[in-house]
């Protein structure tokens, strides 16, 4: 925006906080103009609930069950130490 209106609205000497933090909202909904970073958000949190899920029934599994990745990292974490040898 500089060479457009010899304005700075980013990083050391931004002017016009209000006019610049309307700036920021317009290029940040240009970059996303298809919903793309709401859709990952929404993602994230889905597939956080999901991994959560997998890792609860690890904790509360006892044996007889095959060694998976999660059972290391909960070993290594601290909460299972019997699974480390």
């Amino acid at each position: 925006m500089r060479i457009v209106a010899g304005k700075r609205y980013f990083g050391v000497g931004a002017e016009d906080y209000e006019e610049a933090r309307q700036f920021r909202k317009i290029i940040s909904e240009l970059i996303d103009f298809q919903g793309v970073e709401k859709r990952m958000i929404r993602l994230q949190k889905i597939s956080d609930e999901l991994f959560q899920c997998f890792v609860d029934q690890r904790r509360n599994d006892e044996e007889g069950h095959i060694k998976t990745m999660i059972d290391v990292m909960l070993a290594l974490s601290g909460f299972r130490t019997r699974d480390l040898f």
